[in-house]
C-alpha cells in the first residue's frame, strides 16, 4: 500500500476516512485533494502516487460523509457543503497542515472556496476542476441521475463499463482501456468480482433533491456562484476545463475570468465534466502550476 489509512471523528461523531500519501514537510504545502459530488478519495489515486514521486509531495485525501469509507449519516440533510467543508477542517486540524494548496473537483471546489477565508494565508494556491462561477439549473437537474437508483450494485466490469459511458453521455471520448480501468476503478466499489456504488445514494438523493428545490426557488436558470468564489480573488487558481463539458462551458469560463481575472485556464480535449487525472495534458499543466509552490 502506498499511502495511509487514517480517520477523523468529526464534532458530531461521524467517522471521516482519508488517505495521506508521502510525508508533511514543513517547508511545502499539502495538497489537499477534495472530490466531486458522488466521487471519494480513489479518485485522486494514481494522481497522488505520481505527485508522491514528482514532487515529494505530501497529500490528503478525505472522502466526504456519505461516500467511501466515511460513515453515512443518518441525517441526510448534513449533505450539505457546510458541513462538509466543516469535516475537511477538522481533517485539517488533526493533521496540523499549515501551507496548503486544494485539488478540488466540481463541488470539491466550492468545497475550496468555503475554506478560503478560513485557512487565510494558510491557503498558497487552488487547482479547480471543472467548476465555474455558475451552474446551469438544467444541468443540476441532470445530475439528478446519480442517484435514481433501487440497489447500489452495478454488475460485472463490462456492465460498469457500459453504465459510466450512458451516464457520460458521450462527452468522454478516445480512452485507453488502461484509463477506463482506472476510471471504473476509482468511481465504484469492487466486492467479489461486481461493482457497486460507492455512496449513499438514498441518502443523497433527498439532500440533492431539497438543494436544488431550494436554489430553484431563488433562480430556476442557473445556480450563483459568483459570491461563493469572490473568496479566492486574491489565491492563484489553475482552472481545468472538460472541453465537452455541460457543466463548465466557454461563456462560463469567461465569467469566471471577470470575477476572478487572475486565473489559469487548462482545456483538456475530449473530456466533458470532470477532466479525468490521467490526462497528460492536465498532468503537464498541474506540473506548471505546482512546481511555484511545492518543488
Amino acid at each position: 500500500m502506498n499511502f495511509t489509512e487514517k480517520k477523523c471523528i468529526t464534532d458530531d461523531d461521524i467517522q471521516i476516512y482519508y488517505r495521506e500519501y508521502g510525508v508533511l514537510d514543513s517547508k511545502k504545502p499539502t495538497i489537499l485533494c477534495l472530490p466531486g459530488l458522488t466521487r471519494n478519495a480513489k479518485a485522486f489515486h494514481e494522481y497522488a502516487l505520481y505527485c508522491q514521486s514528482k514532487f515529494q509531495a505530501h497529500l490528503i485525501c478525505p472522502d466526504m460523509r456519505g461516500r467511501g469509507q466515511s460513515d453515512y449519516d443518518k441525517n441526510v440533510f448534513n449533505y450539505n457543503l457546510m458541513r462538509e467543508t466543516q469535516d475537511i477542517f477538522q481533517v485539517i486540524t488533526q493533521e496540523k497542515l499549515n501551507k496548503i494548496v486544494i485539488f478540488g473537483t466540481s463541488r470539491g471546489g466550492m468545497q475550496s472556496a468555503m475554506l478560503a477565508p478560513i485557512l487565510q494565508k494558510r491557503l498558497k494556491a487552488v487547482i479547480l476542476n471543472d467548476i465555474g462561477t455558475t451552474i446551469s439549473m438544467s444541468v443540476m437537474h441532470k445530475l439528478k441521475k446519480l442517484f435514481m437508483h433501487k440497489t447500489g450494485f452495478i454488475g460485472d466490469y463490462q456492465a460498469t463499463l457500459d453504465r459510466f459511458h450512458l451516464l457520460d453521455g458521450g462527452d468522454t471520448k478516445n480512452l485507453t482501456p488502461e484509463q477506463e480501468q482506472q476510471i471504473i476503478n476509482a468511481i465504484y466499489r469492487l466486492k467479489e468480482g461486481n461493482y457497486y456504488l460507492d455512496y449513499d445514494y438514498q441518502g443523497l438523493k433527498i439532500a440533492y433533491d431539497k438543494a436544488y428545490a431550494d436554489l430553484e426557488a431563488v433562480n430556476s436558470d442557473i445556480c450563483d456562484l459568483k459570491p461563493l468564489f469572490s473568496t479566492l480573488i486574491n489565491v492563484p487558481i489553475l482552472l481545468l476545463h472538460g472541453e465537452n463539458s455541460k457543466l463548465l462551458t466557454p461563456k462560463i469560463i469567461d465569467e469566471t475570468k471577470e470575477l476572478l481575472p487572475h486565473i489559469e485556464v487548462q482545456t483538456i480535449a475530449d473530456r466533458g465534466h470532470c477532466p479525468y487525472l490521467n490526462e497528460a495534458t492536465l498532468i503537464e499543466a498541474c506540473d506548471a502550476f505546482l512546481t511555484r509552490f511545492i518543488a
